[in-house]
């Protein structure tokens, strides 16, 4: 009886721990939230919910349940019947909206919405973005299955790059180049082989390059490091580009700039040139002859210059308008509404939605020009002179130079220039000044394909070659010098005027090298 009591009593002891992990177990936690467009389903931090009506866009920005994204995010919420007006609260951080106002309030500070709440079914939609930022979750679309993602700021892992003390993320001490994707038919005639006319790379390490296939035509693929090293397609050219515009281009009087009738622009006319990914509106734009798309959430024609308001264009120089655009310069925006277009002649600016019109003229008529926002502030960097300028409706204001000899290539990113010569790449700030980013005779060339799930090289094969492993798997002497000759290292870094160049959200240095058909990274920051 002694020892059944004894028994008892260490049970109930032990009943309280019973649910608590050992030193090695696992305990899976999510902080994530996770919604589907246009599906009720959804996942909050690790419970299944169903939500009361699916997120959908309106207006390019994501529409949710009001009761769903509070409580996800840990916010109360109040709502005034009277003045249809919603409160949420968290800590000492408190958010106001109204139904149908663009007007919100931040800890007593009014701010503006692109997109007021709104009542669909009896259920508050609010826009998803603009509460999780102001509370602290970073956003982010997959738009292969899209999925919307909010994870905590404060309950991310951290970070891999370490900062300096001036706030800078820490420079590696070996300077690298990875290899990060490989075409499996490089050595297939070069007929078969595809054209990729630009790159862009985003502030969260994405990678997407413009790709054109023999046999579907025109895609945007994408490199994501969270998804391994492998390409995928997340938009094809196809009817999601077409629209509508106003056609006045038969007119040759400026006295008479009424429409003659609307003009159809349809996607096999389509021929994209240039990825830009903004760094002031997180956004990645496609650009294609004189029309302009964001890529994300979904397809959409942005502007274009289609129409011209001729007050003030030279009637010479409107016919050479379309010419002009193929000259080198430059494509920017600061705020999403208003889009700069710089060319070796003149300045134009189109207006979010279509409608262009003409701004002022290039002081020279022989320019290279690429441009830079920083602090809501369009500049330019000319790569001839090396000038550096603001970009307003009154032209371009020389605000610094910072010359660099022989140049080969240039790019910018996030209020910087990148400009190359034969030995090194310069890092130039909007006021002029210049430091080394990296010199060609320190770097250190990795073998293999880098893994970012691992961190290990991968060893590079091409397709024909698999398949020759597959054949003689049953040989091991054949298979081992087979793998010995097939394995591919591309050499070093080649960077001419037609490479492209992109710069990654840390700095780090992106390029397409063509003879290698490979996406591959000049790693200098964690």
């Amino acid at each position: 009886m002694l020892k059944k009591a004894s028994l008892v009593l260490l049970a109930s002891l032990l009943l309280p721990y019973a649910n608590i992990p050992t030193a090695g177990a696992e305990t899976p936690v999510s902080n994530e939230v996770v919604l589907t467009l246009n599906d009720t389903a959804a996942l909050s931090k690790g419970t299944h919910v169903q939500l009361s009506s699916a997120p959908y866009l309106l207006n390019d920005t994501t529409m949710v349940p009001l009761r769903f994204v509070g409580e996800a995010l840990g916010a109360d919420i109040q709502w005034d019947a009277a003045t249809r007006s919603i409160t949420l609260t968290y800590g000492t951080q408190s958010l106001q909206l109204a139904v149908d106002s663009n007007e919100a309030t931040q800890d007593g500070k009014a701010v503006q919405l692109d997109q007021p709440a709104v009542i669909v079914n009896e259920s508050t939609m609010v826009p998803l973005r603009f509460i999780a930022e102001y509370f602290n979750y970073t956003v982010s679309f997959d738009p292969a299955d899209k999925t919307i993602t909010l994870v905590s700021r404060q309950a991310q892992p951290v970070q891999t790059e370490t900062k300096t003390e001036e706030g800078k993320p820490k420079r590696l001490a070996k300077i690298t180049v990875d290899n990060l994707t490989i075409d499996p038919e490089f050595n297939a005639p070069r007929l078969y082989q595809t054209i990729i006319p630009s790159i862009a790379a985003d502030k969260s390490g994405r990678i997407y390059m413009i790709e054109k296939d023999n046999t579907i035509g025109y895609v945007i693929k994408e490199y994501d490091p969270a998804k391994g090293n492998t390409l995928r397609i997340v938009s094809k050219i196809d009817g999601s580009y077409n629209f509508e515009y106003i056609d006045i281009s038969e007119y040759d009087s400026m006295s008479d700039p009424t429409p003659v009738r609307k003009g159809a622009f349809y996607y096999i006319n389509l021929f994209p040139s240039e990825l830009k990914y903004s760094y002031a509106t997180d956004t990645l734009y496609i650009i294609g002859g004189k029309a302009v798309y964001q890529l994300f959430p979904e397809v959409k024609m942005v502007t274009h210059w289609y129409t011209f308001t001729y007050s003030g264009i030279p009637f010479r120089e409107r016919r050479t308008i379309e010419t002009k655009f193929n000259n080198p310069g430059f494509f920017d925006t600061a705020d999403g509404e208003t889009f700069y277009s710089g060319t070796p002649f003149s300045i134009y600016a189109t207006q979010k939605g279509g409608g262009s019109r003409y701004v002022a003229n290039s002081s020279k008529k022989d320019t290279r020009l690429i441009s830079t926002v920083k602090d809501g502030v369009i500049y330019a960097y000319d790569q001839l002179t090396g000038e550096i300028s603001t970009v307003t409706d009154q032209g371009y204001t020389t605000v610094a130079r910072a010359q660099i000899d022989n140049v080969v290539n240039m790019t910018s990113a996030n209020g910087r220039f990148y400009v190359m010569d034969a030995n090194k790449i310069y890092r130039i700030d909007t006021d002029g000044h210049v430091e080394t980013h990296v010199a060609f005779d320190e770097l250190y060339y990795n073998r293999g394909l880098y893994n970012p799930k691992t961190g290990r090289y991968d060893q590079i094969f091409f397709q024909s070659q698999y398949r020759e492993l597959r054949v003689n798997k049953d040989a091991p002497e054949q298979v081992n010098e087979l793998r010995e000759k097939a394995q591919v290292e591309p050499g070093p870094v080649k960077i001419h005027k037609d490479t492209l160049l992109t710069v990654d959200g840390k700095e780090n240095i992106i390029f397409f090298d063509e003879h290698n058909r490979m996406l591959r990274r000049i790693h200098i920051y964690e």
